[in-house]
């Protein structure tokens, strides 16, 4: 039987309690999860995409069929290239899902493989990112954000 593989793509800067929980979920449902943390042209970077990929592994469970990559070239070549079945992006809202609806149809004419949607658990739809960081820049506890090792390195950064 063909080992079944999904690749979970974003910037991940840094990674956030809902990331992870995507990435685990899918892990369920797929034999092997690469998490393909990737550059978005239009955000300036935290931390280097090595730092991103070094913060996921930290904070994942060392038991789970996860792989952390990163590249710089397109979502569906890579995909491909890793002889994906699926891409999974997690979901939290409308917005969330009018845009990557688009970005599943631009994959899928890059010959992409299907793109599957995990709805966010109820008490993670509010996490993201960019509210994290900013209630990182203003001093807030930000540990229901981001997973412990994220937040030390934001500390470290930053402090």
């Amino acid at each position: 039987m063909k080992e079944r593989i999904a690749v979970c793509p974003g910037s991940f800067d840094p990674v956030t309690l809902g990331h992870l929980d995507v990435f685990l979920r899918a892990a369920e449902c797929f034999d092997t999860v690469v998490v393909l943390v990737m550059q978005n042209a239009s955000k300036k970077a935290v931390f280097s995409p090595e730092e991103r990929c070094r913060i996921i592994r930290q904070s994942l469970p060392r038991d789970v069929n996860v792989r952390v990559v990163t590249s710089e070239g397109i979502c569906a070549n890579v995909a491909r290239e890793l002889g994906a079945c699926a891409i999974v992006k997690g979901i939290r809202s409308q917005a969330d899902y009018d845009y990557e609806a688009d970005m599943a149809v631009i994959n899928r004419g890059l010959s992409a493989p299907e793109t599957v949607f995990l709805p966010a658990k109820p008490g993670l739809r509010h996490v993201s990112t960019s509210v994290g960081l900013h209630l990182f820049s203003l001093g807030a506890d930000v540990s229901s954000y981001f997973p412990p090792e994220a937040v030390k390195a934001l500390t470290r950064k930053y402090k």
